[in-house]
């Protein structure tokens, strides 16, 4: 320990500078006085890769004041330290390796129905496995996490663009591993690229007969695919699906051509309407074929998780048996993203 003081006019600022070299802690002893917090976290946060905990603990006081004492006050610090460590790792991650990633360095987020690592994601995941190599000690679980109401959706549409789009088979003579999951198709964004993919599975799915949808309003076109999707997965809560994948969310209602009074003739009316609007509705008819259960939403959360692992274990600094992938109920709906929360042990 390394100490320095000074005092002016009564006034006491001290630096106590301590330096703990391979703490270990015993066994529990039953005492009134003992601090309940989970010590072995905090020390695993503290103690360095070459088992050192080296911190400062600045204090200050009036030596006027009859109940001045320096100890109590240096205790203080330390159980603050701990206390700070214990309840709060994340933030102590933050401030030591993450920079301005400080408390969120546990929070990474997922578009809804992808698994894909945003440019975010990443340079959190990656101030992580910096803290995670500086401190040995820490190991971390990963839940699979998927939220019924917000990937439902997403994965239907995803579901169906597999189907459209050519690029998302493997090229002819490429045999995938079993275990590996497909790629997420590129939706593409600009309606006229969309259109006539979706007209041509319209007219393989109703007829070619068959008279378009009728475009909806603006507003009511930009959550069309999405309430279809919701509407044909049932929008369910899954209860608990991580540990019984095998349920599957009930069939939706065969869907029914789109009434008499639309427009006469497909290609006509694709022509005339709008070509956003016409393929909103388009995809909204067809995503009522499209069905998700709950084995696909429990093993989107374990594509998350285990792209999370991955990026924390890329290198070979953090051993593999420090990061755990774990099962997680179902996240409700909360915002556009769905949340994949960390904890530390």
């Amino acid at each position: 320990m390394d100490v320095s003081y000074h005092v002016e006019n009564g006034q006491l600022q001290a630096n106590p500078h301590f330096v703990i070299d391979q703490l270990q802690l015993g066994a529990p002893v039953a005492s009134p006085d003992a601090i309940k917090l989970p010590l072995k976290l905090a020390i695993a946060l503290l103690k360095d890769r070459n088992g050192v905990i080296d911190i400062g603990l600045p204090i200050s006081g009036n030596l006027s004041d009859p109940q001045f004492r320096i100890a109590p006050l240096v205790w203080k610090a330390i159980v603050g330290l701990i206390t700070k460590a214990a309840t709060a790792p994340f933030a102590m991650l933050g401030h030591l390796f993450g920079g301005s990633a400080g408390e969120q360095l546990n929070v990474i987020a997922f578009a809804a129905g992808s698994a894909r690592l945003d440019t975010q994601a990443q340079e959190r995941l990656a101030a992580l496995k910096h803290a995670l190599t500086e401190r040995p000690g820490l190991q971390l679980d990963v839940p699979a996490a998927y939220s019924p109401a917000q990937d439902t959706p997403a994965l239907a549409r995803a579901k169906l663009y597999a189907q459209l789009l050519p690029a998302s088979a493997p090229p002819a003579g490429d045999t995938p591993a079993q275990s590996a999951p497909a790629p997420e198709p590129v939706i593409p964004q600009d309606p006229a690229q969309r259109l006539p993919l979706l007209l041509a599975a319209y007219h393989r799915t109703f007829g070619k007969k068959a008279p378009l949808p009728a475009p909806r309003a603006p507003a009511a076109a930009a959550t069309e695919g999405r309430t279809a999707a919701a509407e044909a997965a049932g929008e369910k809560t899954v209860a608990n699906a991580a540990s019984a994948p095998g349920g599957s969310a009930p069939a939706p209602s065969p869907a029914a051509p789109p009434p008499a009074d639309a427009a006469p003739t497909p290609d006509k009316a694709a022509g005339q309407a709008d070509p956003a609007a016409t393929a909103d509705a388009l995809e909204g008819a067809l995503l009522q074929k499209i069905t998700v259960n709950d084995s696909e939403l429990v093993r989107l959360g374990q594509r998350r998780a285990r792209a999370v692992q991955d990026a924390l274990l890329s290198g070979g600094q953090v051993d593999p048996a420090r990061v755990f992938v774990i099962n997680a109920p179902p996240r409700p709906a909360s915002g556009e993203r769905v949340n994949l929360e960390l904890s530390l042990k």
